[in-house]
């Protein structure tokens, strides 16, 4: 299997994050004058992770494999944050638990 970024010209690969903190009443935003609210969402808060600022990985809770990544990256940021850890651990639960676990596609 080859990562969907590695497909598309323009480095973009099958996800986008939006950061939701920045998409504020969208309604009554404009953006050089364009007021369509999904321009408007565009450009304040859909991340397409193609800048080396902005790279992501996402893995989804029933991707069979997510629950060993996430134990790992709790384990890696025990010491420096504990209550986040948890979450995380809890997180890699609900995967291994996930009614659907399957293969990434």
């Amino acid at each position: 299997m080859q990562l969907d970024r590695n497909r598309n010209a323009d480095g973009t690969g099958k996800y986008a994050l939006v950061l939701l903190r920045r998409t504020g009443p969208l309604e009554l935003t404009k953006i050089q004058g364009h007021n369509d609210r999904y321009y408007v969402l565009n450009e304040r808060a859909i991340d397409k992770g193609t800048t080396p600022e902005t790279e992501f990985f996402v893995l989804r809770l029933k991707d069979k494999h997510a629950s060993a990544a996430l134990y790992a990256y709790a384990e890696s940021i025990e010491a420096e944050d504990p209550q986040f850890s948890l979450e995380v651990r809890d997180l890699a639960v609900k995967s291994e638990e996930h009614p659907n676990r399957q293969s990434p596609d």
